[in-house]
């Protein structure tokens, strides 16, 4: 019968003693390579307990053991990827408080933290489309207020102003629109543009003619 070999000490991976001692594999028993297994996985997750403490916990159980060490190896290298995605949203989003004591905080809840970040960082983003918007909008519309002054009038009310400006901009371009075919009106009828001058009044155009004449188009 062959003798039974077993791993030196300082050896979690029973395997690498075999390869590094030179040792036929066939020579190590199930129940050895099992607790190799065991030894590896704790060497990778974070557990309380030794992998002797274990092992003798689950004795002649070694096959439980290692499907549970696999499971949390599983659950903390997800964990580890939200982790980190919950770092990069802290950042992203200029929290207050630092990712360590954000973290702590919903620690076992960080999938909560998630998503309160990815609404957060949505948030973010949409209202910083609505003042980039609204921005344009002063400059099209000729606002005498520079961007700043209207923002600073509108804070926390920026969705407002963006309706207002949204207004005022078709009020502008309404009125561009009736001016450009009056204009192509006088041109037709040779009428100098020097003797007239034009006013809306009501939503209705009123064309003044020098001489006292006047029409309503």
């Amino acid at each position: 019968m062959a003798p039974q070999v077993y791993p030196a000490e300082g050896y979690d991976n029973f395997l690498e003693f075999l390869f590094e001692k030179d040792v036929p594999e066939e020579l190590a028993t199930p129940t050895i390579v099992r607790r190799s297994s065991v030894r590896s996985l704790c060497s990778e997750v974070n557990v309380p307990k030794s992998p002797d403490e274990l092992l003798e916990l689950y004795d002649g159980r070694e096959d439980k053991l290692i499907k549970n060490l696999s499971k949390l190896k599983v659950q903390q290298e997800a964990n580890a990827e939200l982790i980190h995605d919950i770092r990069i949203l802290i950042a992203e989003t200029g929290c207050v408080k630092p990712a360590d004591e954000m973290l702590a905080s919903y620690h076992g809840r960080e999938e909560i933290l998630l998503k309160n970040l990815q609404k957060l960082k949505k948030k973010q983003e949409h209202d910083a489309a609505v003042i980039d918007e609204i921005k344009e909008l002063v400059v099209e519309c000729g606002i005498p207020k520079s961007a700043d002054e209207m923002l600073a009038s509108y804070a926390g009310r920026e969705e407002a102003l963006l309706v207002n400006m949204k207004k005022l901009k078709a009020k502008n371009d309404k009125e561009k629109e009736v001016m450009d075919e009056i204009n192509a009106l006088m041109d037709k009828t040779n009428i100098p543009k020097v003797s007239y001058f034009y006013v809306f009044c009501g939503g209705v155009v009123v064309i003044v003619l020098f001489g006292g004449r006047g029409m309503l188009v």
